[in-house]
């Protein structure tokens, strides 16, 4: 911002036509490019105190399209350094809303018609409506204002919650509140921005995986156009599936496969592995042996974990007499085919190749050993360093495959 806009911001507080036109443009070119918001929040902040809009707290929340995170909140406090963003767990249809968000004025203006609520601090027994102004008012807080306004694009969420406090003695001008409403469309635009990056790597990530995601983001979108990738592929199932189906009701069904998926899923994850496909009970994963050289042990090792997990699980189900299950995985390695897949109106981001038929070949075999872990010969062979750990089951025809394989289990008692 250039000298000339700064003296004539701090001598009106209200920005003439080219002072504003910078902002946008800092906005759309410096501020927007960055992403973040903590950036783009606390340059605004900045640039207005320069220019004579005294400002001591700035807050802004966001609704997110994401599974796990409600929403998002962006704070700015003067002379606390940058701006930074705290975030909210997405709550239990059936779970009470906390006290702290009932209680606040952003929970009147998001429930009410008005899109704006402004209150004075400095005046007698302000701080008791709300227990946010308690806390303004020790910071020196003279006004604040509130203000609701919707996204323009779906995809982004409902829209934005702000609150603006001044320590100014007087509070806001009438300058200063037409600055105000003058540059925060300009605000408003840049955040909806970050909220549909944050929405569309999100909502990516959740439903193709995490691989899958950033490849897409990075301009894999070709129909057809597929790479190779030396792979340990992981397939697993849930024993006696079809037959819960049938005899339970649909919501403990759903329940049971959310409890399983999530903590096999938490361990895949956390060996590295990327999740490609749910089918029904079944999960196929990846751990790619480019990126980890490890791969097999760290596919044991999340198996294994999963395994454990599962077993806890199904013990505490039981015992307030739910469905339970038992997770069963094959483990193999081979080259595959990662790519676009379909039609040019819907594609699929996956993997195929004859390695990938035979590991989920492989989990039909865990039943017929009554094994809940079942790794191949190639998988032996690529895995030098748990080698003594895995025993012969012995060699099994599997459907599809011209040739028996040997096939092998964890020792449980190595």
């Amino acid at each position: 911002m250039t000298l000339a806009t700064e003296r004539a911001l701090g001598q009106s507080g209200e920005m003439d036509i080219h002072a504003q036109l910078e902002l946008f443009k800092w906005l759309a070119d410096g501020g927007g490019s960055t992403r973040s918001g903590e950036e783009i929040l606390e340059g605004f902040c900045e640039r207005l105190e320069r220019g004579g809009v005294p400002l001591t707290r700035v807050a802004l929340t966001f609704e997110s399209l994401d599974p796990v995170i409600e929403a998002q909140l962006l704070l700015w406090t003067r002379g606390a350094g940058s701006a930074h963003r705290e975030t909210f767990a997405r709550l239990p249809a059936d779970a009470e809303m906390p006290e702290s968000w009932l209680s606040s004025p952003f929970h009147v203006l998001y429930d009410g018609n008005d899109t704006s609520l402004r209150r004075r601090l400095d005046s007698a027994g302000a701080e008791r409506e709300f227990p946010i102004f308690a806390e303004l008012r020790a910071l020196g807080g003279t006004d604040y204002l509130a203000l609701k306004r919707q996204f323009r694009r779906p995809g982004a969420g409902e829209g934005i919650l702000s609150s603006w406090t001044t320590d100014q003695p007087g509070g806001f001008t009438d300058a200063q509140l037409r600055t105000l409403e003058a540059v925060l469309p300009g605000l408003d635009l840049a955040v909806e921005a970050v909220a549909l990056s944050h929405s569309s790597q999100s909502l990516l990530a959740t439903y193709l995986g995490r691989d899958a995601a950033r490849r897409i983001l990075d301009g894999a979108i070709e129909r057809g156009v597929a790479h190779a990738l030396d792979a340990v592929i992981w397939a697993s199932d849930l024993a006696g599936f079809t037959r819960l189906t049938d005899t339970q009701p649909q919501s403990q069904v759903i329940d049971l496969l959310n409890g399983y998926a999530e903590r096999t899923v938490a361990a895949i994850e956390a060996g590295g592995g990327d999740v490609l496909k749910f089918t029904g009970d079944g999960i196929l994963a990846v751990f790619d042996r480019s990126r980890h050289d490890d791969a097999p042990e760290r596919a044991i090792e999340a198996a294994l974990r999963a395994l454990r997990e599962t077993e806890a699980l199904s013990l505490e189900r039981q015992e307030v007499d739910l469905p339970a299950s038992r997770l069963r995985v094959a483990l193999h390695c081979g080259s595959l085919f990662y790519g676009n897949v379909g039609s040019p109106s819907r594609l699929d981001f996956t993997v195929i190749g004859p390695a990938v038929n035979e590991a989920t070949r492989l989990c039909d075999i865990c039943k017929s050993v009554d094994r809940d872990l079942v790794v191949s010969a190639c998988f032996h062979d690529a895995a030098p360093a748990i080698r003594p750990q895995l025993v012969q089951l012995g060699r099994f025809a599997l459907r599809g495959v011209s040739r028996p394989q040997q096939l092998y289990t964890i020792d449980e008692g190595g």
